[in-house]
């Protein structure tokens, strides 16, 4: 079994590797914690990325890229520092997988509004 990334996972993880790297996040990160700041501009960031439609049906304007892709990304995201609090509340990402995995094909127009 190959428990290595495919080419389009690594894409993603070298995606955030170029974000982290693209600016001075950590002192952005500690302005946030200190004066009790949603980092919006980070979430902005992941979402003009992507991440935040990585778990989304891509009928419904996702990327459906899936678990690994998912894990993947928040793991080099951990790795290079950024919040993770952040992470579970992107939409798109695990806070969809309940409404994916119970909610009726003819229903899931409700759940998923077009994203994109």
């Amino acid at each position: 079994m190959d428990f290595n990334l495919n080419d389009e996972q690594e894409l993603f993880v070298a995606g955030i590797r170029e974000l982290m790297a693209s600016e001075n996040w950590e002192a952005y990160f500690a302005e946030c914690d200190r004066d009790s700041v949603y980092p919006e501009r980070f979430v902005k960031a992941l979402a003009d990325m992507g991440i935040d439609s990585l778990l989304i049906p891509e009928e419904h304007g996702g990327l459906d890229a899936g678990f690994v892709t998912l894990a993947a990304v928040w793991m080099e995201l951990g790795r290079l520092g950024a919040p993770t609090y952040v992470l579970y509340q992107l939409p798109g990402g695990f806070n969809t997988f309940p409404a994916r995995r119970h909610t009726r094909a003819d229903r899931q127009d409700y759940g998923f509004p077009r994203h994109r």
